[in-house]
């Protein structure tokens, strides 16, 4: 199962960020995510869980910084087919999730794209 951490930070009067996980499940992927707020740490919702089925995604993509740059900034972009599915989520933008991997976590999110479009099998092979 692959996996990889992400963050959604939430511009609203009172600072709030979502951290969270994406499990790669065959047939679906799951998202477990929190609601942290940024000025005290403090943990201020339940965990939330979302179920997307495959077939809802129109496609996936890690969208890197500034001439490639991981320093910069690292999104992995999920666009769904109706975006009905994600509609409970944060970050959501017509659709399009847009989750924040961590510097540390690039090669992590990296192997989850790519093991999505059969890459990591053909590195292995060779």
């Amino acid at each position: 199962m692959r996996w990889v951490p992400f963050t959604v930070v939430s511009c609203t009067a009172v600072k709030h960020e979502f951290r969270g996980m994406l499990y790669d499940e065959g047939d679906h992927f799951r998202f477990e995510y929190q609601m942290t707020d940024v000025s005290s740490g403090s943990q201020k919702q339940p965990m939330k869980y979302l179920r997307l089925p495959v077939e809802e995604i129109a496609s996936i993509y890690l969208m890197k910084g500034w001439h490639q740059a991981n320093w910069v900034g690292v999104k992995l972009t999920i666009q769904t087919v109706h975006r009905e599915v994600v509609k409970e989520m944060p970050g959501v933008h017509q659709g399009r999730l847009e989750l924040d991997v961590s510097k540390s976590n690039v090669p992590l999110a990296e192997a989850f794209v790519n093991g999505l479009y059969g890459k990591e099998e053909l590195a292995t092979s060779a």
